[in-house]
């Protein structure tokens, strides 16, 4: 059986979906002492983050898409497959699931993410 945390990390016990995904893990965010800021507001204390973790953060996101699927619910391997055969992507992609039909899709290949961005919803995506 397969963990949620083994589909984040793109890990396949069958050597199916996502086996080890390449470019993804080394964009890691390290936060560092000096990163974190506590600030005291008004009535409610938060907590900030550097410039540097936020263009971390910035720079991991850049060939990233936040989509919103309409209509019936996939299950997350079938959302996977399907997005592979409609976008025939050179590298790999990575799908994070944030619930309520919203997915992250990530792409290691910039060329694959500018390919989907420019060419946009295609009449087979309604098909998703």
């Amino acid at each position: 059986m397969e963990t949620y945390a083994s589909k984040v990390m793109g890990h396949n016990n069958r050597g199916g979906i996502g086996s080890e995904p390449k470019g993804f893990l080394e964009d890691e965010v390290t936060i560092m002492k000096e990163d974190i800021i506590f600030c005291r507001g008004l009535s409610i204390p938060s907590i900030c983050f550097s410039n540097r973790v936020h263009d971390q953060i910035d720079h991991n996101m850049r060939n990233a898409l936040i989509v919103h699927l309409l209509g019936r619910s996939i299950g997350y391997n079938n959302l996977f497959n399907r997005i592979q055969a409609l976008c025939k992507p050179i590298g790999n992609i990575q799908l994070i699931d944030l619930d309520n039909s919203y997915f992250i899709i990530s792409f290691s290949n910039e060329s694959d993410y500018t390919r989907v961005l420019i060419d946009g919803p295609r009449p087979s995506m309604a098909a998703i």
